[in-house]
């Protein structure tokens, strides 16, 4: 059962902690004061302040933009580490009510590639590194994300297999190819590519419900041995298709294609940089600024479609975009299930309600799903791998439930090779699970060095003996 870390107060603690920081003025403090909020905390804390507060989301997506260094918040300046800094601290105190004090040691996920079209990956490592540490983590592991969901995903395995790991994230997809030796049999196959997949495959049937069972379900609590065969990953996952259901139904109701008279009296289309700012989630907070909303207002003036920019308008000045985003990504989680559903938005002067097809959203997101197969196949070309040689492939990440995205992985490897399970808390787990595994090799490690330096000290005190007996026993 995962900890329950988020506190929403008693009757309403959860284990995912929603990456979220909402700022507000504190108007009980002195001039200038702003106070913070992370997780469940910055939801309340903006459903309470609303349009005086501003909430920001997927913070991590900043992280490895050398582009962004700060933004200025209620006149005061916030580098990302001190974005960083809030929601890790926020996290650690919620943590702490729950499981104690946590120590100095954290061992973290990361992407397999960070988001962003120049994301530099060392610069988003130093950066995080900064945040854990202000926070009182002396010692910070970065594990890929697909890597430790394999750790929880391995103490299930009977015997050797090679195992294909995707983790659909927030902003990013991650692929890793492993060969995986579960602890019950560890030396029992040999070989990952090269072994009797056939029997493999067999073995490791049921892996989703054994999976969540963790290591209560392996004799001995022995760990598994994983040794990485290939990585990559890709800059798509589920904000990009939420994207795609805000341009094709939502942006449209909001001014998108609407036209608007330039100071010459032509007709010009409503500029899409601001609706890129729309399906951006995290980059939505950040364009509500006195600027934005004055071009807006200057473009409803002579707009064809006033009210749609009036819409718009209403959505970023109070502060919406979470509300909205909950609702397109509810509707999203329902065409996983059914084929069609109904998006429902309803907000001051918005009112959307749209109907969506399954089909249509699979047409929409082509482009994606195309990028995400595309990444697969290559890894598997690279590692000289073919499908075929594929044991087992274990998607987690809440996207891992959308059919056309199990429809890829089903076309390349076949549906029974697929495994799923506990889609939102598989990356934690296996977190955990390496952090003691690898607490219990370095114990083992440390006994193993004081047995033999006993076992030398016994050896040379015997020696010792014998040369004082002229070569006896002593």
């Amino acid at each position: 059962m995962p900890a329950r870390v988020a506190r929403h107060g008693a009757a309403h603690d959860d284990a995912s902690f929603r990456s979220l920081l909402c700022l507000w003025p504190d108007d009980d403090g002195p001039p200038g004061a702003i106070r913070a909020a992370a997780g469940p905390e910055a939801i309340e804390a903006f459903r309470t302040y609303g349009a005086e507060s501003r909430l920001i989301q997927s913070v991590k997506s900043f992280v490895a933009s050398p582009g962004f260094e700060s933004t200025v918040m209620f006149g005061q300046r916030y580098t990302i580490v001190d974005l960083v800094t809030l929601l890790l601290r926020g996290l650690r105190r919620s943590a702490e009510q729950t499981l104690g004090p946590l120590g100095p040691v954290a061992w973290c996920g990361r992407p397999v590639r960070f988001v962003g079209q120049h994301a530099d990956e060392a610069l988003a490592l130093e950066r995080l590194g900064q945040a854990y540490a202000r926070v009182g983590f002396e010692s910070v592991t970065f594990i890929p994300e697909p890597q430790a969901a394999a750790h929880h995903y391995a103490r299930a395995v009977r015997g050797t297999q090679v195992c294909l790991v995707a983790d659909f994230g927030g902003g990013t997809s991650d692929f890793t190819l492993l060969r995986v030796t579960g602890a019950a049999h560890r030396g029992e196959a040999s070989g990952g590519v090269g072994s009797d997949h056939g029997a493999d495959r067999n073995a490791g049937e049921g892996v989703a419900e054994g999976a969540a069972g963790g290591a209560d379900n392996v004799a001995g609590g022995a760990a598994p041995v994983i040794d990485v065969i290939a990585q990559s990953g890709v800059g798509i996952a589920g904000d990009a298709f939420d994207q795609r259901i805000v341009e094709h139904v939502v942006s449209p109701r909001l001014g998108l294609g609407s036209t608007y008279r330039g100071m010459s009296g032509q007709a010009l289309a409503v500029p899409g940089h601001y609706y890129e700012s729309l399906s951006a989630w995290h980059r939505l907070s950040m364009m509500r600024t006195r600027q934005t909303l004055k071009e807006l207002q200057d473009i409803r003036v002579t707009a064809a479609d006033p009210q749609a920019i009036e819409r718009f308008m209403y959505l970023l000045d109070n502060e919406l975009g979470f509300e909205l985003h909950a609702a397109v990504t509810e509707a999203k989680a329902h065409l996983s299930r059914a084929e069609s559903t109904t998006l429902r938005f309803r907000a001051g002067p918005i009112d959307i309600e749209a109907a969506l097809a399954r089909a249509d959203f699979e047409d929409w997101i082509a482009p994606e799903l195309g990028a995400l197969a595309s990444c697969v196949d290559a890894m598997l070309a690279g590692a000289e791998v073919p499908p075929e040689r594929v044991d087992r492939v274990f998607l987690t990440g809440g996207s891992s439930l959308i059919p056309a995205v199990r429809g890829l992985f089903a076309a390349r490897f076949g549906a029974q090779r697929l495994s799923t399970g506990d889609e939102f808390f598989s990356i934690a787990a296996g977190l955990a699970l390496a952090a003691r595994e690898a607490r219990g090799g370095a114990a083992a490690r440390r006994t193993e060095a004081s047995e033999a330096a006993a076992a030398e000290a016994t050896a040379a005190g015997e020696a010792a003996g014998r040369r004082a007996t002229g070569g006896q026993a002593a």
